[in-house]
Order: structure tokens, then sequence, then C-alpha cells
């Protein structure tokens, strides 16, 4: 799925949490094809992935501002990443593509590979 490249960050985040003329597009889809987003939904599920402690701190605070979004797990290699997906099945996974001993790319294709929704 892909979200319109031409809304930036704060429209995506008003878009989620009012479901309102703001709502977000599916790429080439009308606003007449998507129905309103309830208010009442699930907290999005995000994994943050990267070997820096301090930028994971940093993703986990403003995670934690949004009321829509929760950070169910963090790791420091690709390797931990591949066991948290397996573990909790996020929604979201923010990977850090450069990093020692796994890279993101290829815990990407690991996660990819078991599970091709991801």
């Amino acid at each position: 799925m892909y979200v319109s490249r031409t809304r930036s960050g704060s429209q995506f985040r008003r878009a989620l949490r009012t479901g309102g003329p703001d709502r977000l597009l599916l790429e080439g889809q009308d606003a007449g094809d998507q129905a309103p987003m309830s208010n009442n939904c699930d907290p999005i599920r995000i994994m943050a992935v990267d070997d820096h402690p301090i930028l994971r701190d940093g993703i986990a605070a403003l995670i934690a501002s949004q009321s829509d979004m929760r950070l169910v797990a963090e790791a420091a290699t690709g390797r931990e990443a591949i066991e948290q997906f397996r573990a909790l099945s996020p929604d979201i996974t923010l990977m850090d593509l450069q990093m020692p001993e796994m890279s993101g790319i290829d815990a990407l294709i690991a996660i990819r590979g078991e599970y091709p929704s991801a």
C-alpha cells in the first residue's frame, strides 16, 4: 500500500487522527472511493530498529506523543529485528539500513521471506 507522496507529515498525522476531509488517499484513488477512518481504531504498532540507542530513544519519544501509535519493540541489530518481528508482528517497522552484524536490507529480506505481506 502506498500513501500519496504529496501529503506532509502533519497532514498524515491529522488524517490518521481525524478521518475527516484531510484523510489519506491511496495512490490513484479518488476521495469518494475511500471510507473515513474510524477514530476508535487500535493504535498503529511500530518497531524501531537502529544500532544507535539515542536515535531509538528519539523515535520512541516521538511515537509516545501520538495517541494513535504505540512502540511495541526496539532492536539494535538486524538479527534482533527478525526475532522481534517474529514475536510481535508490528504494523510498521522503521529499519536502519546500515548496521553491524546484519544490515537492515538483509534483515528486511529475511523478514519478507518469512512474512511476504510484511
